[in-house]
């Protein structure tokens, strides 16, 4: 049954309104003349008789010009000017808001723009309830391709009433989600260690885990640099420098105007010196406090120590089972 004049259309047991041929059981379609803002038309409007605010609560349906869809709240005024989706789980219950200024709420009705940020995620009720997201990527043709390569992140109590541990996890290869990263209520961050346990010196800290545990720095300039700072005050960091270009390791503090050692890279080691002269393995530029020293050659079957006798100064040096002694007592002897 059709009437084309009316503005409402019954055809096969479908009904239209603003169309003759209604392609759903309820089809609605509407010219560009109903405007709801810039390029958005009103073309239905579902909403209630009783009043909230100046406005009556409801859903607007319509389209964008531009090719898009729009379902929008048919408030404009006060606190209700917001989108609701509803799901029932033993009850029904609002899972996800949209409020009036763009902040997205899952799993929670209060949405604070200041400290909540444009997407806040609330764990449901109960002592172990975590707020988290999952993101899940595809396998690729190889593997099936399935959407089941699993990443997430949770919040979760720390045990008192405010402070919150966020924790990284990633899918391991048998499925089974590990927790890989952790930053505690307190600011310190463990990576590759499950539960968070590690050493604490009184300050913030990073722990990292493993069989063979590893920090990494890769720079993609001439430098990478290990910057240490205490108080406040510059003038004093000690930055440990690798230099990408001749392989050296750089000691430089702030405090004494410039480099106080250098490992060049070939392994030589300099104190006091920018760079180590050529043919010797050690160069200091100062005075050396030692309570004993050996010098020997590359064979190591030759040899010279220093160090104390008796309470007094010695040398002695060995050359193919002769011993030298100097000093007191003053002896010389071959063996």
């Amino acid at each position: 049954y059709g009437e084309a004049a009316s503005p409402s259309y019954i055809n096969a047991g479908n009904f239209g309104i603003g169309t003759t041929s209604p392609d759903l059981k309820f089809d609605v379609e509407s010219a560009d003349t109903s405007v709801f803002s810039g390029t958005g038309y009103r073309t239905a409007l579902f909403q209630s008789t009783s009043a909230v605010n100046a406005d009556k609560p409801g859903i607007t349906l319509g389209y964008d010009t531009t090719g898009g869809g729009i379902i929008a709240p048919a408030t404009q005024s006060g606190t209700t000017n917001f989108l609701g989706f509803w799901t029932y789980n033993s009850g029904w219950g609002e899972r996800l808001r949209i409020a009036k200024d763009g902040n997205v709420g899952i799993g929670t009705t209060s949405i604070e723009a200041t400290n909540d940020g444009r997407l806040k995620i609330s764990a449901p009720s109960g002592n172990s309830g975590k707020g988290g997201i999952s993101l899940y990527g595809n396998n690729s043709n190889t593997f099936g391709g399935s959407n089941v390569v699993r990443s997430k992140i949770e919040s979760y109590t720390d045990g008192t009433a405010f402070g919150a541990n966020m924790i990284f996890s990633t899918n391991d290869t048998s499925n089974v989600y590990q927790e890989r990263m952790r930053i505690d209520s307190d600011g310190d961050v463990t990576i590759g260690l499950p539960g968070g346990t590690h050493h604490n010196y009184g300050g913030r800290s990073l722990a990292i885990g493993g069989s063979r545990a590893t920090l990494s720095l890769v720079s993609t300039g001439t430098l990478t640099t290990i910057a240490l700072s205490a108080n406040a005050d510059t003038s004093k960091d000690i930055h440990l420098n690798h230099n990408g270009t001749d392989g050296s390791l750089t000691f430089y503090q702030y405090s004494n105007g410039g480099a106080s050692m250098v490992l060049d890279g070939s392994g030589k080691l300099g104190i006091g010196v920018t760079s180590v002269s050529t043919g010797v393995k050690l160069e200091v530029n100062g005075k050396i406090a030692s309570e004993g020293l050996r010098l020997k050659d590359s064979s190591a079957t030759q040899y010279l120590n220093i160090g104390p006798y008796a309470s007094q100064a010695y040398f002695y040096g060995y050359q193919s089972g002769n011993t030298i002694h100097f000093g007191q007592p003053a002896t010389f002897v071959q063996n």
